[in-house]
């Protein structure tokens, strides 16, 4: 299990938008999916910019999970006026809470 420093995550996280080529494929195959109304699991969701895409394309609720701290953080930052629709949580997949 890696751990992400603060500095790493910030800097994945603005450099995030240059590595979009597995974006194209995950959101071809979703896009067969309809998420409408549905209650998303985005796990390892790093800063969350899946589950804001996920709640853009009609999920009723998106529950990010990360074991980085600094990534949560990240996350939330973003989270604008979304907390109804999205929560992160920061926590080991082996031991959800």
């Amino acid at each position: 299990m890696t751990l992400y420093s603060n500095k790493l995550s910030v800097d994945y996280s603005k450099m995030r938008k240059n590595f979009t080529a597995t974006d194209e494929q995950v959101f071809k195959l979703l896009n067969n999916i309809d998420l409408k109304n549905k209650d998303i699991l985005d796990f390892g969701c790093g800063d969350g910019v899946y589950a804001f895409k996920f709640i853009d394309m009609g999920a009723k609720t998106v529950v990010g999970v990360d074991i980085t701290p600094a990534m949560i953080e990240l996350a939330n930052n973003k989270i604008g006026g979304r907390q109804e629709k999205v929560k992160f949580i920061e926590a080991d997949g082996e031991n959800l809470p």
